[in-house]
């Protein structure tokens, strides 16, 4: 009977968590940068038209992201967050914090 190999070891649940932060980290720089070829390679579904016409439309973007959870579940991972949207200029009326699941 053949010995089962062993795959590549299982990523802690840190270092999982981690990862999640730094793609949610690449999601805000590509708001800030403008960059709507960046948040479609974060963010595979975005409308990319739409956020290219938004993003034409401001002179910079701020984006405030605040974590509230993330779980890991082998492959899979769920961050829920608190986003502020803040475009320079702004449009009228203040963009309130949206909830955010990624």
């Amino acid at each position: 009977m053949a010995t089962p190999t062993p795959g590549p070891p299982a990523q802690s649940d840190a270092a999982a968590r981690q990862a999640v932060r730094g793609v949610l980290d690449e999601y805000r720089q590509a708001f800030e940068s403008r960059n709507a070829d960046a948040l479609r390679a974060v963010q595979p579904g975005v409308d990319y038209d739409a956020i290219k016409g938004e993003f034409a439309r401001v002179k910079s973007y701020t984006l405030r992201l605040d974590v509230k959870s993330i779980t890991v579940s082998g492959a899979t991972a769920r961050a829920e967050c608190v986003v502020t949207y803040q475009p320079n200029p702004s449009p009228a009326g203040k963009l309130p914090p949206v909830a955010t699941v990624f």
